[in-house]
């Protein structure tokens, strides 16, 4: 086992009862590091080690792997917004939390997400952020977005 998925342990096992005990903007907060990693970290590593600890298919678990998500990239020094949307089927609503970085979703595609009324945003620290969704193009030709996708497309094969 890597030493980020080490790290990544003991938020796995809490994130499914603190999801229960706490509102999100404090698990927002709580999930932004107090510090950065001392060593270089590449994101495209964050991005595959939680994808394959929590697939993307697997919906259930879509706050857990994005509050992973929000923790460890910006650990890693990047500046990823989390962000959560509602979409109607029919009578039911679903929800869905997601993460991007630059402007672009990561782990989930542009075309999944934008289904998806968004909600709430959080920036650094935990912050209530700006709009959830800002599917920029110009975000394509940003390099972390780029690689961010790549990884993304590798892990799902």
């Amino acid at each position: 086992m890597t030493a980020l998925r080490l790290r990544m342990v003991p938020w796995a096992y809490a994130l499914p009862v603190l999801k229960k005990l706490l509102p999100l903007p404090v698990l927002a907060r709580l999930a932004w590091p107090r510090r950065r990693s001392r060593r270089p970290v590449a994101v495209e590593t964050v991005l595959t080690t939680v994808l394959r600890l929590w697939p993307v298919r697997s919906r259930q678990n879509c706050l857990e792997r994005s509050l992973l998500l929000y923790r460890y990239l910006s650990w890693a020094g990047a500046e990823p917004m989390l962000a959560t949307g509602l979409r109607r089927e029919g009578e039911r609503l679903h929800g869905h939390a997601w993460v991007s970085v630059a402007g672009r979703p990561v782990g989930d595609s542009i075309d999944e997400v934008s289904t998806y009324t968004p909600l709430v945003a959080f920036g650094p620290r935990g912050v209530p952020a700006g709009d959830p969704a800002p599917w920029h193009q110009d975000a394509r030709a940003d390099p972390i977005a780029v690689a961010l996708l790549s990884a993304a497309r590798r892990v799902r094969g």
